[in-house]
């Protein structure tokens, strides 16, 4: 059923998850989130740009690690395209620099384990400390 302003209910619940888990995630790590940036690209020989926007980054300057977030209610093999087939590849352009380490981190509120999915995933409470290249599945209610 849509609603008035486009939005299913099923959508509804998600933009409140999402905005639940950012908040939550944004009291905890502070400025080290960037949560829900636009990213304008340009895919090569295209005449025009295009737009993405992860749900989040988590980035310790220090450390020089970066964990792109993607918030969904359910655990889904969506969430691992999204952060690396778009996601992942546009970060690592805008951060180029060899000392960069990246790492990606799917935040649910649901979790079913049997679920097949198309890599190895490691279950975290801590984003943050994901390895560079590992890909997190953090399970937040």
């Amino acid at each position: 059923m849509l609603h008035p302003k486009g939005c299913t209910e099923a959508m509804r619940i998600g933009l409140r998850y999402e905005r639940h888990a950012l908040g939550t995630l944004g009291a905890r790590y502070g400025p080290q989130l960037v949560p829900s940036p636009w990213l304008r690209y340009r895919e090569r020989g295209a005449p025009w740009w295009r737009y993405a926007q992860p749900d989040g980054l988590l980035m310790d300057l220090r450390a020089g690690t970066i964990c792109i977030l993607e918030v969904k209610v359910r655990h889904t093999v969506a969430a691992h395209t999204q952060l690396r087939r778009l996601y992942e590849p546009l970060i690592r352009r805008i951060f180029s620099a060899p000392s960069w380490r990246f790492s990606c981190c799917e935040v649910v509120r649901s979790f079913d384990g049997r679920m097949p999915f198309p890599e190895r995933y490691v279950l975290t409470d801590a984003p943050h400390t994901l390895r560079p290249g590992a890909f997190g599945l953090m399970l937040l209610r």
